[in-house]
């Protein structure tokens, strides 16, 4: 049973929240900066990290997810609202989480693509309760 976010994260289980703007995104960082955020702990190498391995894993999933934007350094807050959103599941896609959480119109999204990640596994859970 999940009890706590630290549970949630140690058995790979992200959510999506739908008030991306408060919520899941830190909208005056980058795009690559979001995407990356959560992966940080692989992404360190003792107390560094390397900017050739946060580049290339914002690059893949902006890629991947067909984010529209100028850059992996465009702050989020320029974003569209489902652009923003493909940054919420860049974040979590890129960290491991295997499965998702999330409620209302996320879960269209997550729903349509899920079956592009071939060489992933997913579960989506829906909730349409808010």
């Amino acid at each position: 049973m999940i009890t706590s976010p630290d549970k949630a994260i140690k058995n790979a289980i992200g959510y999506m929240s739908k008030n991306r703007d408060t919520e899941a995104l830190i909208l005056n960082y980058s795009i690559a900066d979001n995407i990356c955020l959560p992966s940080l702990g692989k992404l360190s190498k003792g107390a560094f990290i390397k900017p050739k391995d946060e580049k290339k894993l914002a690059d893949k999933w902006s890629q991947e997810l067909a984010i529209k934007m100028r850059g992996t350094e465009q702050y989020c807050s320029q974003l569209s609202g489902g652009n923003k959103q493909k940054v919420v599941f860049g974040k979590l896609i890129g960290s491991g989480r295997g499965v998702f959480g999330f409620r209302n119109t996320e879960g269209n999204y997550v729903s349509q693509h899920l079956h592009r990640f071939t060489d992933h596994r997913y579960t989506a859970c829906y909730s349409d309760r808010s």
